[in-house]
């Protein structure tokens, strides 16, 4: 069970106390971590949305592999998905500012949820490109916008459930 009391002068924010697993290298994560969040009952739509978009990224890359692998007609599609994984992210991240979480976790999860969108959006500009060379770019990025959305996806399922309220 997750301790948890009112906190500051909104007294519908939640007060989390919870233990972080350790992240190397990004900075803080050790020992106890404090969660304050000001909506908490965006958490849980927030950790769908995580999942969402890291799905529809993987869908991304196999809709691509059909495509160039067995000839289907799948660039439309291709295209259209682009579109629904630009969104979903963006709504991740208004998810994210909407939670008004304040923890270790916040400033690792705006820059990662600021890099996906910003690669997103490079990602569908590589891929209206006729170059050969930003193919070979589209297919990396591509890859590292799936890291990218997984690891998010890692953060997230570390917030606190918002039904502790």
């Amino acid at each position: 069970m997750v301790p948890r009391t009112g906190v500051g002068r909104n007294p519908r924010a939640l007060h989390i106390t919870r233990r972080y697993l350790p992240l190397s290298g990004l900075g803080g994560g050790e020992g106890q971590g404090v969660t304050t969040m000001t909506r908490p009952q965006l958490v849980q739509w927030f950790k769908y949305v995580s999942a969402l978009t890291a799905i529809l990224v993987l869908l991304q890359a196999f809709m691509a592999g059909r495509f160039l692998f067995t000839g289907s007609d799948l660039l439309r599609e291709h295209e259209i998905m682009a579109n629904i994984v630009f969104l979903s992210a963006l709504i991740q991240t208004g998810l994210l500012l909407g939670i008004g979480l304040q923890s270790p976790l916040r400033s690792r999860l705006l820059v990662l949820n600021g890099l996906l969108l910003l690669f997103v959006v490079v990602q569908i500009g590589l891929g209206y490109s006729d170059s050969g060379t930003a193919t070979a770019w589209h297919v990396t990025n591509g890859v590292f916008v799936f890291g990218l959305a997984c690891f998010n996806l890692a953060l997230a399922a570390q917030l606190p459930r918002s039904s502790a309220a």
